[in-house]
């Protein structure tokens, strides 16, 4: 078994692929994320995929008939007939992708454990009718990243559910990029790529220094027209290539220093970013990068202020992602 960043374990045999977490929700609530067509359509597939249910029956013979669509704009008619149904703990069901036709049928076995009250095993255990069958899936449809971005998002939306992503304090953003991992790790940590995407709409770079290594430093200035340059600085934790940055951000003085936020007094001077890189289920391909930040070594007032600005983050960060998307695309 083998763990992922995101506490995921898998492992494969011949003919399964076995994926399991645990989610700190009660039992139920994970029964009707698995059941209601509502919920279903929030977090179900891989990351930037979207689910549009035709009809669903959960009963023993009842099928599920959905239709997902890539990031790609590519769509994925699928059908799921429920072969055993133990409310709130086991669900078995053959899938069928496309046309209900091999190579693509399995048959998965969802365990859902009780460990306490609020905490839940999730076990899936996937069954193909041969190994070829298995490693086609594997290939062409990226199976072991799919389960993984699956949970993934089962993770983010029982978080949504019980406490509002805003509300957690911990900015999450995830965006899938038509480009290899490794492409896509090199614009992030290569200082020329990032002088020319890195930086909100209207901004620009006048300085892009990386020393990539932990201990290492990435330092920045940001200017815009009439402005006073903006320095920033990432204090790097970990380089796991190609796929996981930390490091620790600061807004900082020309001499590298540390300081506070122009625009509040109370912004916490450190914040704690996370990027990875995975990549994407799916015939299209392209990498998933998945940014998260929070306060660290901060006052509640200076973690209240980082809290109540996730929004305007999303949206500042929104626009530096999508000149990464145009810069990926030169």
């Amino acid at each position: 078994m083998v763990a992922n960043i995101d506490g995921t374990q898998l492992s494969e045999s011949e003919r399964e692929i076995l994926v399991e977490r645990e989610f700190d929700a009660p039992r139920a609530l994970i029964w009707r994320a698995f059941t209601a067509a509502d919920e279903l359509a929030l977090w179900w597939g891989p990351t930037g995929f979207t689910t549009e249910t035709e009809t669903l029956d959960v009963v023993p013979g009842g099928q599920w008939r959905y239709v997902m669509r890539g990031p790609d704009g590519q769509t994925y008619p699928n059908v799921i007939t429920y072969q055993e149904v133990k409310e709130p703990a086991r669900l078995v069901y053959k899938h069928g992708g496309e046309v209900d036709s091999e190579p693509v049928n399995f048959v998965t076995q969802a365990d859902f454990e009780e460990i306490s009250p609020e905490l839940t095993r999730v076990v899936l255990r996937m069954t193909f009718e041969s190994k070829s069958t298995k490693d086609f899936v594997t290939r062409e449809y990226g199976a072991i990243e799919g389960a993984k971005q699956h949970m993934q998002g089962l993770a983010d939306h029982l978080d949504r559910v019980q406490s509002g992503r805003d509300d957690s304090g911990v900015l999450v953003i995830r965006r899938v990029f038509d480009a290899p991992v490794e492409t896509v790790w090199n614009a992030w940590t290569d200082q020329e790529q990032l002088l020319a995407w890195f930086h909100p709409e209207a901004w620009k770079l006048s300085i892009s220094e990386m020393d990539l290594r932990p201990g290492g430093t990435y330092f920045y200035a940001m200017s815009w027209e009439g402005m006073p340059d903006m320095y920033g600085i990432w204090h790097i934790k970990r380089v796991e290539a190609p796929r996981l940055l930390e490091f620790v951000v600061s807004f900082s003085d020309a001499s590298r220093n540390a300081v506070r936020a122009p625009f509040s007094d109370v912004w916490p001077i450190e914040t704690l970013s996370t990027i990875t890189f995975e990549t994407h289920a799916g015939k299209g391909g392209g990498t998933v990068v998945t940014l998260r930040g929070e306060a660290i070594n901060a006052t509640p007032e200076e973690r209240e202020a980082f809290k109540n600005g996730i929004g305007s983050m999303q949206q500042g960060w929104g626009q530096t992602l999508d000149s990464l998307v145009r810069h990926l695309a030169e």
